[in-house]
């Protein structure tokens, strides 16, 4: 087992905000080349689930700089070849974009996504947003935190003022703003049909419900209190990692939809809140459940 130092952190830091300008360069080069930025090249890996140039070219330059700090780690990236991982053993996980969709329709809400699992437990994640300049971060045992201006702050020499995320402060589920993924890559494979009746049951017990296209920023305001109720039927570990280490350490509950805790390195239900909205939303899943 390996824990990050301090020193590790600030160069993972710097290693996404840098991936982070690709997005930025092919995009301004897709314009001026094509004047459209949806001529972006655009691969399908199953309904609704796309690849562009942008999703390879930051994975690649994430992995590349990864692994030359750490050549014996474990690298689990979305856009590679599926391998089997040692769970005993050191893994970054990486989410090069999450949420593809937005960003090939030009809606400004996508992140890198970045894991450390230290051979025991997920010990860091990081969620960046570089659109609004947000670098969301928990490190295992202390805390989650927000950076805003994430770039200059983090660049410049001086030290990082950061928020301390604690979660929804609402704890009555009338009150509650409830984000659903509705598993769009996964027709035929879930049912939808009962997804849609739960969507319709917390939308009647809930003050309202969310999908942003997003699940790891989803699960960054889960943590910092922005939305309170998370729920998706099956995510992927690179799109769930960073964000339920957030979530855990911003006093989040983060467990299936059975309450058990979350599998890292296998596809599966997130379901995210505080622990009253947790047990209050709990009984809404049971048509999921049966």
């Amino acid at each position: 087992m390996y824990t990050l130092t301090q020193t590790d952190i600030n160069k993972i830091r710097n290693i996404v905000l840098d991936a982070s300008d690709i997005i930025f360069e092919i995009q301004a080069k897709a314009k001026t080349e094509k004047s459209n930025q949806n001529n972006l090249k655009i691969e399908s890996k199953g309904f609704g689930d796309y690849v562009t140039e942008i999703d390879l070219a930051v994975q690649h330059e994430i992995e590349n700089q990864i692994l030359s700090l750490f050549p014996e780690f474990q690298f689990f990236g979305e856009e590679g070849e599926r391998e089997k991982y040692d769970t005993h053993k050191p893994c970054f996980i990486l989410d090069p974009i999450d949420g593809t969709t937005n960003l090939i329709r030009q809606v400004k809400h996508s992140c890198i996504s970045l894991a450390y699992y230290n051979g025991e437990k997920l010990d860091y994640g990081a969620i960046y947003n570089p659109f609004l300049d947000e670098f969301f971060e928990a490190q295992l045992g202390k805390g989650a935190y927000l950076i805003e201006n994430a770039k200059l702050q983090i660049k410049s020499d001086k030290s990082i003022e950061k928020e301390r995320l604690m979660g929804s402060n609402i704890h009555d589920l009338q009150h509650a703003i409830i984000i659903f993924g509705t598993c769009p890559h996964d027709r035929g494979k879930v049912d939808h049909r009962k997804i849609l009746e739960v969507m319709t049951d917390a939308f009647m017990a809930g003050e309202d419900i969310s999908l942003t296209g997003s699940a790891a920023l989803d699960l960054a305001y889960i943590a910092s209190g922005r939305a309170d109720v998370f729920f998706e039927l099956k995510l992927r570990p690179w799109d769930f990692s960073a964000g339920i280490l957030l979530c855990q350490e911003a006093g989040i509950k983060a467990t299936n939809m059975y309450g058990e805790e979350i599998s890292i390195f296998e596809t599966g239900s997130v379901f995210c809140a505080n622990p009253d909205l947790h047990q209050q939303f709990y009984p809404l899943l049971e048509k999921l459940r049966s």
